[in-house]
């Protein structure tokens, strides 16, 4: 007689047949997945082993997630088999409806990957669940930029989900139940084999991230999760909010405080009997890639004949990658972290320091300006509770002249900007704001003679009306009263897609930026322009923090502040400047043309950039650079928890005499 080999394989593995077979099928499914993701990003790959590799360390974490998922369903599916009929019933329809629900999000998660490293660069992490603090903005950038993709993704996940009920329905009804010794004595060992596959390591911590880095190349030791554990993880970071020192090690903080050098100089505010207006225009990803004079692309021409006006950094690096990265280093001159932004924080919506807070006492009147919703992102809150007075945004535009599903367009902010400075030219502004056009989903005003390259609605195209926009703006603003007595700032509030840095083929003994960290997706121009600027060129390196201080050096204002930037009009002829980036977990430090990247749980890389390519050093001029940007990744959370980031108590009207010392931070 011929067996059945299905029927052999029930027997043989009894009540835990069906959570056998499914997890078969869902690592299979997700091995599969990693070989297309793998096609699809070829230039990230150098060897065979980079291919093993991720396929090896994948199925890894694929072993390990599911055990953590199916452990609570498989013991209690086993114990359910010795227990009377009339429990057996409901605790296998629960099992059925995990499992299903488990298999769902697997192939959910999986589904929207592609499109997701397409514009971040990673899977699925904190981003994710941040965005879904606003449904009317994801919902808007997804269907109108990325409408065939949804749609996709939303058919994948609910076909999953049929098949996968009517699946295990089948699989769990057609359970071979086993003598109750025989299960007694098997699930202690199934306990300790889920408790082992789980953990996946015999180290202080379960698997992380962190654990199966095999290369140097962020993108493919991504590639080497599941998205599924991805998300999970970065939504247990994000309720843990893990301390950076946690993930780069420590460092006395005496030390870490020398190196930074941050004090408040306890002394009044001074202001110039003339107080000039402050602008500052973060500009909606417009990264150096699309500034010809950077290296990009030709789309920025009025703001290439800008930088010939003004004082113009060639070196500039934003902080990080998103909007709030952008706003918190520039309005606040905050240090990136590897965790959430402070504009979401809770102990930074009050008294926190920022632009405003300073500038308001010094008798500014302050506004911050967004086309679109404010409370995206938690800007309103942030800004609201700390220094501006006013928010502007979409529902104070009354007649804007185009809309999008992210808000109205810049020219319709700048027009407001407009009216503000020349309604009262006697009250000294600061005016902030965040461009939206060149934003998902990329639409924005068209007139007649406009020259777009079709399709119409393209970042391309969406780069070239802010460019429109942003120049249209300064030349009327140039025109008006206000000029003399105006420092417009326009820098970038981040790169576009910072990922998108294609490598090539490292030579010998390096290997290239993009492998460790997209150093050239922060690369950002920055222009500062105005009456009594005159134009000048700086070649070293710059940071987005760098920019408040280097204001108020130019608006000839002082006072106590804790910003940790440089100004700038004070540096030497031969300073080489120094940035500090953060991208995922990693965060990097450049200095002239040495670069150090700290990583979570792994050595940190240091080393020179000659000619687009990094050379790792374990020497102690290497040990040097590691001490500054541990110090510097280690810094803002110090600053954060101690509550000391804040105005300096002399604004607030104490004694002169009290205020001629200095403290440091």
């Amino acid at each position: 007689m011929r067996l059945d080999p299905a029927m052999s394989w029930r027997r043989s593995l009894g009540p835990y047949f069906a959570f056998v077979a499914s997890a078969a099928v869902i690592v299979a499914a997700l091995f599969a997945v990693r070989v297309v993701l793998l096609g699809l990003h070829a230039a990230h790959v150098d060897s065979v082993s980079d291919v093993l590799g991720v396929l090896v360390q994948g199925v890894r974490v694929d072993f390990a997630s599911l055990s953590r998922l199916y452990f609570g369903p498989i013991v209690l599916f086993a114990v359910s088999r010795m227990l009377p009929p009339a429990w057996q019933a409901p605790i296998r329809w629960l099992c059925i409806v995990v499992a299903t629900l488990i298999t769902t999000l697997f192939v959910f998660f999986e589904a929207i990957t592609p499109t997701y490293i397409v514009e971040y660069g990673t899977r699925p992490e904190r981003k994710f669940f941040e965005y879904l603090d606003a449904p009317a903005e994801l919902y808007g950038m997804l269907w109108h930029s990325y409408r065939l993709e949804v749609v996709i993704a939303i058919a994948a996940t609910i076909g999953a989900a049929i098949a996968a009920f009517s699946v295990h329905r089948r699989w769990f009804e057609q359970t071979v139940d086993w003598r109750p010794g025989r299960l007694a004595l098997s699930l202690p060992v199934v306990i300790v084999l889920l408790v082992v596959a789980g953990r996946s390591t015999f180290d202080g911590k379960p698997l992380h991230p962190g654990q199966v880095a095999f290369t140097n190349d962020l993108l493919l030791n991504n590639l080497a999760l599941n998205s599924f554990f991805s998300a999970a993880y970065a939504r247990y970071r994000m309720l843990e909010e893990v301390r950076p020192e946690t993930l780069y090690g420590e460092m006395p903080r005496r030390s870490v405080r020398s190196i930074v050098g941050t004090h408040q100089e306890q002394r009044p505010i001074s202001v110039p009997p003339e107080r000039r207006n402050i602008v500052i225009i973060l500009a909606e990803s417009l990264g150096a890639r699309y500034v010809a004079s950077l290296g990009g692309r030709n789309l920025t021409p009025n703001l290439e004949r800008l930088s010939h006006e003004g004082w113009w950094f060639e070196r500039m690096y934003a902080t990080g990658t998103r909007s709030v990265r952008g706003i918190e280093a520039v309005l606040s001159g905050f240090l990136p972290t590897p965790g959430r932004s402070i504009v979401r924080l809770v102990d930074s919506q009050t008294q926190f320091f920022t632009l405003a807070t300073l500038l308001h006492e010094a008798g500014y009147r302050n506004g911050f300006f967004y086309g679109g919703n404010s409370d995206f992102d938690n800007m309103r809150g942030f800004t609201l509770s700390n220094g501006f007075d006013y928010v502007y945004d979409e529902n104070a535009i009354e007649h804007g002249v185009f809309r999008s599903t992210y808000g109205y367009c810049d020219d319709d902010v700048f027009d407001a900007i407009h009216a503000t400075l020349s309604a009262h030219p006697e009250q000294p502004n600061f005016i902030a704001t965040l461009t939206s056009s060149n934003h998902q989903p990329f639409h924005f005003p068209v007139t007649e003679g406009d020259d777009y390259s079709p399709p119409l609605f393209t970042r391309d195209n969406a780069v070239r009306y802010a460019d429109g926009a942003l120049g249209r703006f300064i030349e009327r603003a140039r025109q008006a009263d206000y000029w003399d007595h105006t420092i417009f700032l326009i820098v970038a509030d981040h790169d576009a897609r910072v990922a998108d840095q294609t490598p090539g083929k490292s030579a010998a003994g390096a290997t290239d930026i993009a492998k460790i960290f997209p150093l050239e997706g922060f690369h950002i121009p920055a222009l500062i322009l105005g009456g009594g600027i005159a134009p000048q060129r700086s070649g070293y390196i710059a940071s987005q923090i760098d920019l408040p201080t280097t204001l108020l050096g130019l608006a000839g204002i002082s006072g106590p502040h804790p910003m940790p930037g440089i100004d700038l009009t004070t540096v030497a002829a031969d300073y080489v400047g120094r940035a500090i980036m953060q991208f995922a977990d990693h965060q990097a430090h450049l200095e002239g043309d040495y670069l150090t990247v700290l990583r979570p749980s792994r050595p940190p890389l240091s080393g020179p950039v000659i000619d687009g390519k990094f050379v790792a050093h374990d020497d102690i001029a290497a040990q040097a650079h590691v001490e500054h940007a541990l110090a510097y990744a280690l810094w803002p959370g110090i600053v954060y928890r101690s509550g000391e980031y804040q105005l300096g108590t002399c604004a607030h009207g104490d004694a002169a005499a009290a205020c001629t010392t200095s403290g440091s931070l």
